[in-house]
């Protein structure tokens, strides 16, 4: 704690977060108390999810050939940067 140099800035901070994770207790309470509002938002999650994993985790090689895609594009849009790179 000594080696802080701005000890307020730290204060402030902590004190900020331990307000937005009251303020978000909150919330979600008065989200809880809705009768269909949860279950909704379970559905939501639950979509999320499905949709992250899919995307993400189960077809990865998908993105990976689009990221060479995407840098192949550049190089033939923009030839001098391949030029550049390989003999500068």
């Amino acid at each position: 704690w000594d080696k802080v140099e701005n000890k307020t800035t730290v204060i402030l901070y902590g004190g900020g977060a331990i307000v937005f994770v009251w303020l978000s207790f909150i919330f979600v309470g008065a989200i809880n108390s809705v009768p269909l509002l949860p279950k909704i938002m379970e559905l939501v999650g639950l979509g999320y999810f499905g949709w992250f994993v899919f995307r993400y985790i189960l077809f990865k090689v998908r993105f990976k050939s689009k990221y060479i895609w995407s840098h192949e594009s550049y190089l033939w849009n923009n030839p001098s940067s391949l030029w550049e790179s390989h003999f500068i």
